[in-house]
């Protein structure tokens, strides 16, 4: 709140001194009510990143002694509640004053108090005109004496924000920048950039009847980027109808409305929303005896009627004061998975989900266990606020739409059983913009119309920046976005078309004819590699020496361990020892590993660990190493489930083991990459014992065969521009996981088909060549094998040369 970041943090670390000091204290207890109802919503922090508190502590010089972490932010929350709102009633006073609350602050320590207690308040806000400015006791450190330097600190920001620009622009996103970024990263604080909420309200717009002047929602409305989007919008719409003055400020006012019930995301609404209204208010020069109204609501979207929240925080009753419907819905709801919202939230939406469609509840929960919250707010959106014709747009997880396991209840595109449909109007997706300002996350803006069934293919643009810029910076204008950014135009559809609740592919309408024409049974099915549930640090280990009799000196990797193990050597047996392989290991026709890797399992058991009193007697020394490290093994958190059973049974239990983990020959891809690029990898070495098969770890996926012929066809199949294309179109961003093959109508090996021998030894000669660093070589047997492919696929010539123009490399 102050000019100077050393002053601002100086002021939120006494803040903090007097919010966690005497628990009986009145800080405390509002500190207390904070902490319920935040906790109430995002659950304990640090569950899914931790935040490093020790070096927090240090850079707001708070010593040593343990950093309560929540108690911080809502430090911070606190004196940034008191900048929005000084800088919202400065620029109310000077549009509707006099006022003395400056005079007050100039006075001395008590006068500054009084002047904070004063923009705390709501009464002086309502006193000038500004009705729905709700105080905001929960954050008022005022209503305590002050100490000098706290005096001071509070004076200097009260004054600095009386002259500070009286923009909503300037204030919007504040609050994001003032987070320090682990906390940001931690806690998932993020809110929409300005361009993005205007870009979404003006695709809204776009799709109305000529002439409509909409009212709009925004029931997540975070800073209020959409409200006040929405607010100039439809100021301009009414202009352009001869709609001015008073007539004008009340059509924008009231035709806008924002429910949070984060209570600072709702102080900083209202203060932007202020802002934006009296700029609307000099424009239109209006008197001011217009009285100005702020409809946002701390209350909860999913139940406008709750009247308490979290930690029993009361809430506005927003129900009455809404209007029935609105014509548009736009905002960026929160992409939290269910498994990750506290249980009292969990039990309390839990229901909620059946009956909007989106899920069964059924066993143990498990149909909600990875789906995303943010399709519940849609929906429930689009059943409690559109009228029939109403349209949404809203910011939503990318994988809604492309994930195989979650969002199928949501791409049914119908409210409930038997309930309105929804027609998806257009999708945007935003994953190579990165629009969120340090976030690699998988953004699409998805248009959805009320009353209206979805007809595929539907609309499905891609966006893509110019140069070599990853991502639009949070302070552009919509303007520069336009300029900078090329979208091009495609379509989206189901990969099973008899199954409308499928995953989709999309691309432009070339590569959406080539990809259908590929679509079909496939005969192989991808698995993911081994995964240890997060003791990489202890199953993966590296030779030292290979014994005379037969066993090997081994060194855990510890710096690979999720949680701290110790570096150890040991001396185990070669039994359950195979070669293992990594994702940064693998590109096209190419991987190879140097490290090794435990595996306590066997192609009968599978899934099922080596009985401990088998691996004692057959393995003593492998069962020794693995036990130092049995506190560890147990307390791994990789296991859910039906899993656990596993773990339970052996504490070295690992996941995701098969027969096809010991197949001698397996052709791999990554699972996080940005292309798809695949390759064979046949039986490698332990030591001086050759034939054992490599292990892929978890972050590669795998096809396992007995023969290596019939590995090289398939990888030289896969390798191909068309098949490329087909999985490029499935992919959710980066993630390129098993089911990208599903539905791919690859033909079964044929040692008997010309074509399919040509094509092995080719992609085996591909690989010889890239391994010897003869890249011309390789690009040569890539295209031989191309034009092998009409005849093998169901693609004509013409069709694989255009595929290979297309595919992203």
């Amino acid at each position: 709140m102050l000019s100077s970041s050393s002053s601002s943090w100086r002021l939120t670390a006494l803040l903090y001194r007097r919010a966690a000091g005497d628990p009986e204290a009145p800080a405390a207890r509002r500190l207390a009510r904070w902490r319920d109802h935040w906790e109430g919503i995002h659950g304990t922090p640090g569950r899914k990143r931790l935040v490093n508190t020790r070096r927090l502590a240090e850079e707001y010089g708070l010593g040593d002694t343990p950093l309560d972490l929540l108690a911080l932010l809502y430090a911070i929350e606190a004196r940034f509640v008191l900048h929005a709102r000084a800088i919202a009633y400065a620029a109310l006073a000077r549009a509707r004053g006099p006022v003395t609350v400056w005079d007050m602050a100039s006075q001395d320590d008590e006068g500054t108090r009084l002047a904070a207690a004063h923009v705390f308040a709501a009464a002086p806000f309502a006193e000038l005109g500004a009705a729905g400015y709700g105080g905001a006791e929960l954050f008022d450190f005022a209503q305590e004496p002050l100490s000098a330097e706290e005096a001071a600190l509070v004076r200097a920001g009260l004054l600095a924000a009386r002259d500070a620009p009286a923009e909503a622009d300037a204030l919007r996103g504040a609050y994001h920048r003032l987070l320090p970024k682990q906390v940001r990263h931690g806690l998932g604080a993020y809110y929409t950039p300005p361009w993005l909420a205007e870009y979404i309200v003006e695709a809204l717009w776009a799709q109305l009847p000529p002439g409509c002047l909409p009212r709009a929602l925004d029931p997540t409305c975070g800073s209020g980027a959409f409200l006040v989007a929405a607010m100039r919008r439809l100021a301009q719409g009414a202009r352009a109808q001869g709609v001015t003055g008073p007539s004008l400020l009340r059509l924008a006012t009231r035709g806008v409305a924002g429910l949070d019930i984060n209570p600072v995301a709702v102080q900083v609404a209202r203060a932007n929303l202020l802002l934006e209204t009296l700029a609307l208010v000099a424009h239109e020069r209006v008197g001011p005896a217009e009285p100005l109204e702020l409809p946002v609501f701390l209350c909860d979207a999913l139940d406008l009627r709750r009247e308490r929240g979290p930690g029993g925080l009361p809430l506005d009753d927003a129900s009455g004061a809404l209007p029935v419907t609105f014509e548009l819905v736009a905002g960026n709801p929160p992409w939290v998975n269910w498994e990750y919202l506290p249980p009292a939230e969990r039990e309390r939406t839990r229901l909620l989900w059946p009956q909007l469609g989106l899920a069964e509840v059924r066993g143990k929960e498990k149909a909600f266990s990875k789906e995303d919250v943010s399709a519940l707010f849609a929906a429930t959106a689009c059943a409690r606020h559109l009228g029939e014709g109403g349209l949404l747009g809203f910011v939503l997880p990318q994988s809604l739409l492309k994930s195989s396991i979650n969002g199928r209840g949501f791409r049914r595109f119908r409210l409930g059983a038997d309930g309105p449909p929804l027609r998806v109007v257009q999708v945007d997706d935003l994953v190579a913009v990165r629009p969120f300002e340090g976030v690699a996350g998988r953004p699409a803006v998805v248009l959805l119309r009320r009353g209206e069934p979805t007809i595929y293919p539907a609309p499905y643009r891609r966006w893509t920046l110019a140069g070599e810029r990853r991502s639009v910076p949070e302070s552009w204008p919509w303007e520069r976005v336009r300029a900078e950014v090329t979208v091009t135009e495609g379509e989206a559809w189901p990969v099973t078309p008899e199954d409308p609740a499928a995953h989709w592919a999309d691309g432009p309408a070339r590569t959406a004819d080539v990809v259908r024409r590929l679509s079909g049974a496939c005969p192989y099915r991808a698995r993911a590699g081994m995964f240890t549930g997060g003791a990489n640090g202890v199953f993966y280990v590296e030779l030292i020496e290979e014994l005379g009799d037969g066993t090997l000196r081994v060194r855990n990797l510890a710096e690979e361990a999720r949680r701290g193990v110790p570096a150890v050597e040991a001396v185990i047996e070669r039994e359950h020892v195979y070669p293992l392989l990594r994702g940064r290991e693998v590109d096209t026709w190419a991987g190879a590993g140097a490290r090794l890797v435990i595996c306590p399992h066997t192609a009968e058991s599978r899934m099922a660990a080596v009985p401990p009193e088998d691996l004692r007697a057959r393995a003593p020394l492998t069962h020794a190493y693995l036990a130092q490290f049995r506190t560890a093994l147990q307390e791994r958190r990789g296991f859910v489930g039906w899993e656990e059973r596993f773990r339970e049974e052996a504490f070295y239990a690992c996941q995701r083991i098969g027969a096809y983990t010991f197949a001698p020959y397996k052709v791999v891809w990554r699972y996080i990459a940005p292309a798809f690029r695949c390759a064979v990898v046949g039986p490698g070495a332990v030591g001086r014992t050759s034939g054992r098969p490599v292990v892929p770890h978890e972050k590669l996926m795998l096809i396992a065969f007995e023969e290596a012929d019939e590995a090289y066809f398939v990888c030289g199949v896969l390798s191909s521009a068309p098949v490329r294309l087909f999985v490029q179109s499935r992919m959710v961003e980066t993630q390129i996981a098993p089911h990208v093959i599903e539905r791919l109508a690859l033909p079964r090996y044929d040692a008997s088909d010309a074509a399919h021998g040509e094509i092995a030894r080719l992609c085996r000669e591909g690989h010889r060549a890239r391994a010897a660093g003869d890249e011309p070589a390789a690009r040569a047997a890539q295209r031989a094998i191309e034009r092998l492919l009409p005849g093998v696929l169901p693609l004509t010539a013409d069709d694989v040369e255009w595929a290979a123009s297309a595919i992203i490399s």
